[in-house]
């Protein structure tokens, strides 16, 4: 199939709300009619296999929104051993896709999405690595599908792979204003708000990093670490965690680390307020740190389905600072991985998990380099 354009759904793929479990078809509705509730897919009646006739994600086929198309494909990217001690850990590196991030995999299925359900153009808020994936895909879709993407004058600068099909706008001040200034332009243009956190199709392609990694770790991962902003994969991680425990491929859930930097953690703050939302005064309100892709300070709409994650895994929240972050990335730069401040943040998380025994002896863990350095600058 080489027409970009024809893309086909998967018939067996439904829409499921997380909060009240009502079903639908696929469409471009991504909060449930019932509750307004988080949709995400769901493959009822599906058995998963590996189907080898094919690589990268399309091995996974079964449990994709989509229906095989060589066009719009992902490989397998490195899992490299970096910490072999009483405790193991493992660097997924994402950073090695064509757009330097894991943002390249939400896009390889948003975007066919999108283009099946009818969407020419859509408008998105961005800090970075997903304005730039999806510029990236505009280019390569040639326009099938125009990209409208929305950052503050900080954020802006961390958007690469400019091309005709996508137009950056810049608003003033913080992120909250180019949401603001989105929504406003989507009503205005009448085109497609992209969903962002909301996206069920988005969070479809990010938990394939997580099925590689466990197909590749024999199916046998204790922890898997990941920085969180909103925590969109996080929730692709447990939908697909449990699909695969539930057909007898996992014998246990994998707990999952929320790693948030000291600058910028209204999810580590608010969690242990023990509070059910996020605290209006642990949101910086114009956050800066080295972890850039992790600096989106208003989670607000994503922490209560991040924080059931967490707490259905066992899993727990974790902070680290400038430091450890500094250290960690400096860690895997002597071991020759591109990655970033963000993906770095997740190995420091590793190390004091460790030092304070949260993370125990004999635990096979992961942590998710979400990015590289693009021309030395962090993604």
């Amino acid at each position: 199939m080489n027409d970009i354009r024809q893309v086909q759904l998967n018939p067996a793929c439904r829409f499921i709300c997380l909060k009240c479990g009502n079903e639908d078809s696929l469409s471009l509705n991504f909060q449930c009619k019932a509750c307004n509730g988080l949709i995400a897919c769901d493959y009822p009646n599906t058995e998963f296999s590996i189907d080898m006739r094919y690589s990268g994600i399309w091995r996974f086929h079964s449990i994709l929104p989509i229906l095989f198309h060589s066009f719009y494909d992902c490989a397998e990217t490195p899992l490299i051993p970096l910490i072999d001690d009483e405790s193991i850990l493992y660097g997924k590196n994402e950073g090695v896709l064509p757009s330097i991030s894991t943002k390249y995999r939400q896009c390889v299925i948003s975007v066919p999405s999108l283009i099946a359900l009818g969407c020419k153009e859509v408008t998105l808020v961005s800090s970075g690595n997903t304005g730039s994936s999806y510029m990236y895909w505009a280019n390569k879709v040639k326009g099938a599908l125009r990209i409208h993407v929305f950052a503050s004058t900080l954020h802006a600068q961390r958007l690469y792979f400019t091309n005709p099909y996508a137009t950056v706008h810049v608003a003033e001040n913080n992120l909250s204003a180019a949401d603001e200034a989105c929504m406003a332009f989507s009503k205005k243009e009448h085109i497609f708000y992209e969903g962002g956190f909301f996206n069920p199709f988005r969070r479809e392609g990010l938990k394939t990093s997580y099925l590689e990694s466990l197909l590749r770790m024999n199916w046998d991962v204790d922890v898997f670490i990941q920085a969180v902003s909103s925590g969109m994969g996080v929730i692709g991680f447990h939908s697909l965690v449990k699909l695969l425990h539930r057909q007898g491929l996992i014998k246990k859930i994998p707990k999952m680390v929320c790693v948030q930097q000291d600058t910028c953690q209204p999810m580590c703050l608010s969690y242990n307020e023990g509070s059910e939302e996020i605290i209006e005064s642990y949101i910086p309100k114009d956050p800066v740190g080295l972890a850039k892709a992790i600096l989106r300070s208003n989670p607000k709409k994503s922490y209560p389905y991040v924080k059931q994650v967490v707490e259905e895994t066992k899993g727990c929240f974790c902070m680290v600072t400038q430091d450890e972050i500094d250290q960690s990335f400096k860690f895997l730069a002597n071991k020759y991985v591109n990655a970033c401040h963000t993906s770095a943040a997740t190995v420091a998380a590793f190390k004091k998990l460790k030092n304070k025994g949260w993370i125990q002896p004999g635990d096979r863990c992961v942590a998710i380099l979400t990015g590289g350095l693009y021309h030395g600058q962090d993604l």
